[in-house]
């Protein structure tokens, strides 16, 4: 009976949590170049989260916004996004090719690889869509100028 509890109960968990992480942004896994290469094939704009593991913004906003489901729906559909750690793996590099000096820094990149938006520091929910919001107004006003 105790281990029938004990496995009840970890099930409950995992798919609690299965089900809290759905809901938020999903993060593309793989290199810089993948990311880069999906977004040109997609047109779709990549959103980066710049960060560190020492950050408090950067974990606040992994921990209270980026599970949101309203920012998750939102930027699910109309971004690939990524997470760069600024210190390691491609981080250092990226970071010094975008002239990263905060954190959070809050990148929309086009699948060229040019910037078309950036923010810095924490951002919560209606700022962060608003941000967001801004990014996809700006990739498509460069579109119809050209």
């Amino acid at each position: 009976m105790k281990n029938l509890l004990i496995c009840c109960s970890f099930l409950l968990l995992t798919s609690m949590t299965a089900f809290a992480q759905d809901g938020g942004i999903q993060f593309a896994e793989g290199s810089w170049e993948e990311v880069l290469r999906q977004a040109a094939e997609q047109n779709k704009l990549i959103f980066v989260d710049v960060y560190t593991d020492w950050c408090g913004p950067c974990k606040m906003m992994s921990r209270n916004v980026f599970p949101a489901s309203e920012v998750g729906a939102f930027f699910n559909e109309h971004f690939i996004n990524y997470k760069m750690n600024a210190e390691k793996g491609e981080g250092p590099v990226f970071s010094r090719n975008y002239r990263v000096r905060a954190y959070p820094t809050l990148l929309f990149i086009d699948g060229n690889g040019k910037v078309v938006h950036q923010a810095l520091g924490y951002h919560q929910n209606d700022p962060f869509l608003k941000l967001g919001e801004s990014a996809l107004r700006k990739a498509d006003s460069g579109k119809s100028s050209k």
